[in-house]
């Protein structure tokens, strides 16, 4: 509201269609149910409850689905501002580095590009951490080898990204931080980045907003490869011309678009972006893995005659790979483990006390958890199969911590490949899915039973109390086969070869999900279903082919927005950056509508009429919303905590572990010679 606006704002708290609006919003962005009616009922008294469906006594309310009480308290965490701008402060810990100042939200409301040009994103005050190094090394993990550790090159490529980093960050409650930037500025939507007085690269070269332009165009080409070289459609300008070029069209007229992007150095310490139609989203994205930077003399001196670098194998370059993050990648033993080692150049060396991390590569890691309980790795996310006995055994259940992931398992019967082409079809298919015995017994409950798709806690979660979104695609046998009416596969005959597709690599996958969902398909509707595992290598190649028929899809969250989940994972369509083949011009008007409103809650209403629009099109179903447990070593300490007191590790949002981390001497684990 205005200062000067002088209206009885309280009226509308009796509008019960407006209020239901209202609440509808305000829940959206974190606000429990509980807290709105009494937030309500102070506002307009108990007519306001009434309206919404509640009682005068606020203690009859129900609830949020996944700890309600901590995921609401992070409200003003992952609200977004009505500007693109958030204070920073550097991250906390219980010991280490250095306490966050009071900051607004990490989540973009994209009015930025209407902002005339405020100071934001001041650079924090680093305070010292106490303490001597750890002498022992961290043990950490993949699932599966690398393609290599270019995260600039590939967003999907599997490896290491502790060496690279970008403008900026997110601490473990979603907040944006400085990296690279110390601060930035907007005026409409140009943003200003400043970087860090006296940064450098590992080998003593000053990062410059140079090597940004590089890594932001280099990102986007076509002729890299990137698998989301979609990421800044729409938000930088001229991204969107050069993400949708053919990587073999002549030389010349890539180049030309690479050098329309919206990026520019306007001197060696400051990097000017300017944005597109979503302009208001450049500060949010800038702080995502995909937007690393990498040094363009490094990357060609490697490069063999397709263009292709290895500057990231140390086997390849002889020696540690050039860091602009934490930590150097000194060793990497294909298909065994990579090693780092701190990167004292890098500008918060001094408050990074875990000097030596391994990763081991251990594939098994999400069915079993030996690797752990012989002290292979110093943490896993536990299997789904072994939670319980983890949780009732007298020595384990200590070492067990909980994280709710911000992001989501669903089905997704992609409407490029018959049968699923029919909306029939997919209505019956979805309709025969009973999602809660699927979650809650063959999952053990580890999981949340998912409605829409955002998760709770984040910018764009709808607690959904009048259970509108939860019915949409209820269980029912009987309407799935009634779908079937009228086609060619009534009374469920004449199915063509259907295949299930999931990637072995996802650890959130509870055993017997994929077995489960066939059984029930064939129960329901007759339809035979083969089950197709697949490695992350096969997985995300078929799936940027559009090539698999049924898929048992994931989407982590980028960053704390709704655009990351309802536009980039549906409305982006151009071959190669999409993801499946559904295509809605009335979803993508919403999508794209939501993008450039300014105006909060009215985003949050757009939203809210894309996942309607999209589930009523039978084009995805949610399955669950992920819910971690981690087994940590009691000498690998100093994992860093939530607002919500949630264990946090290396995931898509918040992913700086190894800056927090510190291994006692208690580990059994020494740097290696």
């Amino acid at each position: 509201m205005e200062s000067g606006d002088n209206r009885d704002h309280t009226q509308v708290l009796r509008d019960p269609e407006a209020l239901a609006v209202f609440e509808r919003n305000m829940r959206g962005a974190g606000m429990p149910r509980r807290t709105f009616l009494a937030m309500a009922s102070a506002a307009a008294g108990t007519a306001a409850l009434a309206a919404c469906g509640g009682s005068s006594s606020p203690t009859a309310t129900t609830a949020a689905t996944v700890a309600p009480t901590k995921a609401a308290a992070s409200a003003a965490a992952t609200t977004a501002p009505t500007t693109a701008a958030a204070s920073a402060a550097a991250p906390t810990t219980a010991a280490a580095a250095t306490k966050p100042a009071a900051s607004a939200a990490a989540t973009t409301a994209p009015a930025a590009t209407t902002s005339t040009g405020s100071a934001v994103a001041a650079a924090p005050t680093v305070a010292a951490v106490a303490g001597p190094d750890s002498t022992k090394v961290f043990v950490d993990f993949l699932t599966t080898e690398p393609v290599d550790n270019d995260f600039n090159r590939d967003l999907y490529c599997s490896g290491v990204a502790a060496h690279m980093v970008g403008l900026l960050r997110y601490d473990q409650d979603f907040n944006l931080v400085p990296e690279l930037a110390e601060s930035y500025t907007n005026k409409g939507p140009v943003f200003t980045f400043k970087l860090r007085k006296g940064i450098v690269w590992s080998d003593g070269q000053p990062i410059t907003a140079k090597d940004l332009v590089y890594s932001t165009r280099r990102m986007i080409d076509p002729r890299t490869g990137n698998g989301y070289n979609s990421f800044w459609d729409g938000v930088i300008k001229g991204a969107s011309d050069l993400s949708s070029a053919k990587a073999d069209a002549p030389a010349a007229d890539l180049d030309k678009l690479a050098a329309a992007v919206g990026v520019k150095a306007v001197d060696d310490s400051t990097f000017e972006i300017t944005g597109d139609k979503f302009a208001g989203l450049i500060p949010n994205q800038s702080a995502y893995t995909a937007t690393v930077t990498a040094r363009e003399d490094i990357v060609k001196k490697y490069a063999d005659a397709k263009g292709v670098s290895p500057w990231t194998d140390p086997g390849k370059t002889g020696g540690p790979v050039l860091a602009s993050g934490p930590f150097q990648i000194t060793a990497w033993k294909h298909n065994q483990s990579l090693d780092l080692v701190r990167n004292d150049k890098y500008w918060n060396a001094t408050n990074i006390k875990q000097k030596y991390v391994t990763f081991k590569i251990i594939p098994d890691l999400t069915k079993s958890t030996l690797p752990f309980e012989n002290g292979d790795v110093d943490y896993q996310v536990i299997p789904s199969t072994e939670v319980d006995r983890f949780k009732a055994d007298a020595k384990l259940k200590s070492q067990v911590f909980q994280y709710v992931y911000p992001g989501i398992r669903f089905l997704l019967p992609d409407t490029g490949h018959p049968p699923f082409d029919k909306l029939e079809v997919r209505q019956a298919t979805i309709l025969s899915i009973d999602k809660d015995r699927l979650v809650n017994q063959v999952g053990r409950k580890i999981h949340t039973v998912a409605y829409a798709l955002t998760a709770p806690g984040v910018f764009g979660y709808f607690d959904d109390a009048d259970n509108k979104l939860k019915n949409l695609q209820k269980f029912d046998k009987t309407a799935a086969l009634a779908a079937l009416k009228g086609t060619t596969f009534e009374g469920g005959r004449n199915w063509p070869k259907v295949t299930l597709s999931y990637n072995t690599s996802d650890s959130d996958i509870p055993t017997g999900y994929p077995d489960e969902i066939a059984r029930q398909l064939k129960d329901s509707i007759n339809m035979d279903v083969q089950v197709e595992p697949l490695d992350a290598k096969v997985w995300n190649a078929r799936r940027f082919k559009l090539d698999l028929q049924l898929l048992l899809y994931r989407w982590y969250q980028d960053y704390p927005d709704p655009h990351n989940n309802y536009y980039q994972m549906f409305s982006i369509h151009n071959k190669g950056a999409a993801r499946q083949s559904y295509t809605d011009p009335t979803y993508d008007e919403l999508t794209t509508k939501a993008a450039a409103e300014t105006d909060k809650q009215k985003r949050l209403d757009l939203y809210y009429q894309a996942e309607v629009r999209i589930q009523t099109q039978w084009a995805y179903m949610p399955i669950h919303w992920r819910v971690d447990n981690l087994a940590i070593k009691p000498y690998a300490t100093r994992f860093p905590k939530n607002k919500q007191g949630y264990t946090l590790y290396d995931t898509n949002i918040f992913s700086r572990l190894l800056d927090y981390v510190y291994v006692t001497p208690d580990s059994p684990h020494d740097p290696p010679k």
